[in-house]
């Protein structure tokens, strides 16, 4: 961040401020990697071990790698059902030994040092160190993230990739060159095999390129920024790409549940079940469809199609439940959106869920433990630090993410834990925002004693 020192004006020096940075990011990461081991060790007790949380697919596909050099999740067929980075992740370190001990310390240093990277930033802003006590603080307090942190999930793998995204787009945006626009396509592009995320990187492309346009920066020359970032991204996805097309004969850069994803949030059972119940709670009623006459009828098809033909097939029959209901679209975007934001953890209950004549019918409903607290505090002090630092381009990449994020959500469907990556790059500004206050209340003190 050394390009970026003209942006905060300080007494110490540059290189004073550069070393307080650094020793503040590695003790704040190897805290977080303790805390996040230390947290696995108190949840894997007993008979619950690594394999049976998160999403167990991942943990299928490393293995199927490793012993049968194919992405499968049935021994034979293969698949695109998942995104690759995540389970090539957890393929390398079973190579070396099946102790799931090794992938939990793997993702605490990958969550200590996305924090880690996130202090300097805060750093950055306010030259103090206290504010990175905000940013443990916070972070702790938030329960989910760290618990999804030690989990088969991709999420922690997803959003170090785009913390990193977020320093390249600072440095870069302050100090052009065309290694850090390849070096923000190429991490960005990993994160988009991390997460199936392709079409938000286009978004963000097309928020990036409109941004530097409002900022009276030639068109041609944005352009071109942009276009060698599309580009570079598009080459890192390309592989899987080509992978898909020989495997699977569809040339796919995200994966064949981008047709399921769009019919599960544009479908007659939708407002019956979202969003108290996960969205992925329709998966398995794909293939037990009642056989009495119904909205579902289309869906006994899906057992005889293979993976981008269901894609394909169930992608159409949400654009058509779209093209169909325009302002039951609109009113469900609105609710996806809420659900994307809301502090409350989306979704709400377990249950079970039916087809009905018209729609769905859920039971046996069970609330999740939740506490608002936590999100209600991030976003009360991160309002102040985007005042603050409102021009900061880490700020833009936060802003121009969170709106193609929501976009594609609110087209699709929106749960809480797809809005975790954002809530940690909410992380410094918040501490910017604590900071903030404590410098008004402090000068307000300090009035009033000087008055008395």
């Amino acid at each position: 961040m050394k390009q970026l020192q003209t942006e905060s004006p300080s007494k110490a020096s540059p290189q004073n401020h550069q070393g307080r940075m650094i020793i503040l990011m590695v003790i704040t990461t190897i805290i977080i990697i303790i805390f996040q081991v230390q947290l696995a060790n108190f949840i894997y007790r007993g008979e619950q071990n690594f394999w049976q949380s998160g999403s167990d697919s991942y943990g299928q596909l490393a293995r199927a790698l490793i012993e049968e050099n194919l992405f499968t999740l049935n021994h034979a067929d293969p698949t695109a059902h998942r995104p690759p980075l995540y389970p090539l992740f957890l393929a390398s370190i079973l190579t070396f030994t099946d102790n799931p001990q090794a992938i939990i310390v793997a993702q605490s240093i990958l969550s200590g040092l996305t924090i880690g990277l996130l202090t300097g930033v805060a750093y950055f802003y306010t030259k103090k160190s206290w504010p990175t006590l905000i940013i443990i603080f916070l972070f702790a307090l938030s329960k989910f993230i760290p618990v999804d942190n030690i989990v088969q999930h991709e999420t922690v793998l997803f959003t170090f990739l785009l913390t990193v995204g977020g320093i390249l787009y600072w440095a870069e945006t302050n100090a052009h060159s065309n290694a850090k626009i390849v070096g923000l396509g190429v991490v960005l592009g990993l994160a988009a095999l991390a997460r199936p995320l392709a079409p938000v990187l286009l978004l963000f492309g097309i928020l990036w390129l409109m941004w530097r346009v409002l900022q009276k920066n030639a068109f041609s020359h944005s352009l071109k920024r942009v276009g060698l970032f599309i580009a570079t991204a598009l080459l890192v996805l390309l592989p899987w790409g080509v992978r898909n097309w020989i495997s699977l004969g569809t040339f796919s850069l995200t994966t064949t549940t981008q047709g399921a994803n769009l019919w599960k949030g544009n479908n007659p059972a939708t407002k019956d079940m979202y969003p108290e119940l996960d969205a992925d709670e329709l998966a398995p009623l794909l293939y037990q469809t009642p056989t009495a006459s119904g909205w579902w009828d289309p869906l006994h098809r899906l057992s005889t199609m293979t993976e981008p033909e269901q894609s394909a097939y169930l992608s159409n029959l949400g654009l058509a439940y779209i093209r169909e209901r325009p302002f039951h679209f609109l009113k469900m975007g609105a609710v996806k959106i809420w659900a994307l934001w809301t502090p409350q953890n989306i979704p709400t209950h377990s249950g079970k869920i039916e087809w009905t004549e018209g729609g769905a019918r859920i039971y046996d409903l069970m609330p999740f433990y939740d506490d608002m607290t936590p999100m209600f505090l991030l976003y009360l002090l991160v309002l102040p630090g985007l005042w603050k630092c409102r021009k900061s381009p880490f700020v833009w990449y936060f802003i121009m993410w969170s709106l193609a994020l929501t976009a594609v959500h609110a087209i699709t469907f929106a749960e809480s834990r797809f809005r975790w990556p954002l809530n940690m790059l909410m992380l410094p500004l918040a501490a910017v925002g604590a900071e903030l206050i404590a410098t008004k209340i402090y000068a307000t003190i300090g009035h009033f004693i000087k008055k008395s």
